[in-house]
């Protein structure tokens, strides 16, 4: 798989949205994974730029998971204390 496949998220409106980040607000899970390219910045600049969904999730991860440990394709990222 080269970076440039990623190809979104299933989420489409904003309801969607709320709905799926909403249950990471209330009761945050101790640890996440996420594909190890997306965590990096490995997509290509646009996928960044123009989806709002991935933009919208990373902004909910980013701020409160780290590293916690990594495979090939995988991260493991565990919540901040």
């Amino acid at each position: 798989m080269t970076s440039n496949e990623f190809k979104g998220t299933m989420i489409y409106t904003e309801e969607m949205m709320k709905k799926f980040l909403k249950p990471l607000q209330e009761t945050p899970p101790e640890y996440m994974f996420i594909e190890k390219k997306i965590y990096l910045g490995k997509l290509s600049p646009q996928i960044y730029q123009y989806s709002f969904s991935l933009m919208s999730i990373l902004n909910q991860i980013l701020p409160n998971y780290a590293p916690y440990r990594d495979g090939e394709y995988l991260m493991a990222l565990r919540r901040k204390k």
